[in-house]
């Protein structure tokens, strides 16, 4: 093998470039690889949009490597959509993290770049699955090591390649819920797929796709999913400020704030670092950090007291509200219903169902309170939402709903005039007590208890399992509550989405209050795409 032997800035531009291009040509095929037979999967959208803004960024291909990584890794933070995106943007700032101010980098050079962008993706990853694109960027940080420092960057891309691609094969090893459903974990396949793009251009090979398959270089075709506890208790003062300045060692820095508190975040930039931690001791922690430069934007907000003249005097740098709450929805419908009840609804435009970190933070930010309760309303939104509270200056909570219909119960348990805590703690409970009923057609044929049923049949899935096959889907929708029914229970929601007519959501709820005249029945129009009927039952 031959080729260049150092990475400028020019060449990571390329390189992104081309991983961009390749990933864009598997992008439908990633989409369609789900552990369900429902045809809502855009792993591969997340992560193309993710590269997208990477790439776009370093249009101009700066000579200098490290600010094309810093360029790169920045925009691929705001840009970055879904878990896989999100680890794939965190595994960028570990690279740029890991080559410092090189103007260019060898292969030894980048052995330790690549040792960064693991341990970066874990770092920001609450709570870590092997068997994900996780498991793929240790196996790449590993096959570096094992190359030649002077070998050339071609033979480093095809080790690091190959090495995730194993990591794809290997996956359903690691997560018992691939290998129930015979398939592989698409996030971690969408990250192989963007390394082969790059081993393609070093090797000069055409990126015609031809039938537009997953196969790369001789390998499978791949399926996949991605395969996804906020404390609420806060105490102390939240505290948060800025530095005029960077601490030599920002890790030392951190050890030293670690005793004095929780929810600790520290974020540097070339001449800013970002502080914010949960203290009973802020005076120690401005004390401390005072050493390393000015101190200014400095906010310091008891936690323990919501009386607002008290608030106010804590906010040195802009009047805000108390609390609000933000919603991720998935249709102009439901984010009327949302809206309607108080909520910032967000919903994005962009061709994947999951809204990026920058969008969340902007809804985030529109809303002008100290406290933000986020309601994710999609397990593949709460990577980017755990993100978005580790680097945003306000207190954000996370309830982790994963669907709309856990967030509208959340959103109806909240009360301006109670406390956070209280809300939390109410939210919490509320979306916990729904039970989601997801009723759609199938994308593929599926196999539901022993018997197989074609693409397009009418399917149910309970809580995000595959559940049952109706004749029509208002069938699976009157057929699916049966099972779950328990005394306790004495409300349904239901979204009805944009396939349904006004007459097909009346004939169903008329058919729902006949087979179960004990529950109370709520209709609403929700225009969702993909999901016939969203449904609710607590």
């Amino acid at each position: 093998m031959t080729g260049p032997f150092v990475l400028t800035g020019d060449l990571w531009a390329r390189l992104l470039q081309a991983g961009v291009q390749w990933l864009t040509a598997h992008e439908a095929a990633i989409n369609h690889l789900n552990v369900f037979p429902v045809p809502d999967g855009d792993t591969g959208s997340n992560l193309r949009l993710t590269l997208e803004a990477a790439a776009r960024a370093v249009v101009d291909r700066p000579g200098m490597l490290s600010v094309a990584l810093s360029q790169s890794a920045a925009a691929a933070f705001l840009g970055a959509r879904g878990n896989s995106g999100v680890i794939l943007s965190l595994i960028l700032e570990g690279l740029h993290r890991g080559v410092a101010d090189r103007h260019q980098a060898s292969v030894s050079d980048l052995t330790e770049a690549w040792k960064a962008a693991r341990a970066a993706a874990y770092a920001g990853v609450s709570q870590p699955r092997e068997g994900t694109i996780l498991t793929a960027i240790t196996r790449v940080a590993d096959s570096w090591e094992k190359v030649a420092p002077e070998a050339p960057l071609l033979e480093a891309f095809v080790a690091a390649a190959q090495a995730a691609h194993q990591a794809v094969e290997e996956s359903p090893l690691l997560l018992p819920v691939l290998q129930e459903n015979g398939v592989v974990d698409a996030g971690a396949a969408g990250f192989s797929i963007w390394l082969a793009g790059m081993v393609r251009l070093l090797r000069g090979q055409p990126f015609d796709t031809g039938n537009g398959e997953a196969t790369i270089d001789g390998y499978l075709t791949v399926k996949g999913i991605d395969a996804a506890a906020h404390d609420l208790e806060e105490q102390g003062y939240c505290t948060s400020f800025l530095i005029r300045g960077v601490p030599p060692d920002a890790s030392a820095f951190r050890e030293l704030l670690i005793p004095l508190g929780g929810s600790l975040v520290v974020a540097t930039t070339d001449a800013l670092t970002k502080v914010h931690i949960h203290t009973e001791h802020p005076g120690q922690v401005l004390e401390l950090s005072r050493v390393f430069g000015e101190l200014t934007r400095i906010e310091i907000l008891n936690m323990r007291e919501q009386v607002a003249s008290v608030r106010a005097e804590a906010v040195v740098h802009e009047k805000e509200s108390e609390m609000a709450v933000v919603a991720v929805v998935p249709s102009e419908g439901i984010a009327q219903v949302f809206a309607s009840s108080g909520a910032t609804a967000i919903r994005t435009h962009s061709g994947t169902m999951n809204p990026s970190i920058e969008e969340l933070l902007q809804a985030v930010e529109r809303t002008r309170a100290r406290t933000v309760f986020l309601l994710p309303n999609n397990g593949n939104v709460l990577a980017a939402a755990e993100q978005i509270q580790r680097r945003n200056h306000r207190r954000i909570t996370i309830i982790p709903t994963r669907s709309v219909v856990q967030g509208a119960s959340a959103l109806i348990a909240f009360l301006p005039d109670h406390t956070p805590e209280e809300n939390a703690k109410a939210m919490y409970e509320a979306f916990q007590r729904v039970i989601s009923i997801d009723i759609t057609t199938s994308s593929r044929p599926v196999v539901i208890l022993g018997k197989e049923y074609p693409v397009g049949t009418p399917i149910a899935l309970v809580d995000e399992k595959l559940a049952l096959a109706a004749p029509t889907l208002e069938d699976a929708a009157v057929e699916a509550i049966a099972p779950i029914l328990r005394s306790k229970h004495s409300m349904l929601t239901i979204f009805t989405g944009d396939s349904r007519t006004p007459d097909q959501a009346q004939v169903l709820q008329e058919r729902l209050q006949a087979a179960y005249p004990q529950l109370e029945i709520q209709m609403l129009s929700g225009g969702q795409p993909v999901y016939a009927y969203l449904l609710g039952l607590e």
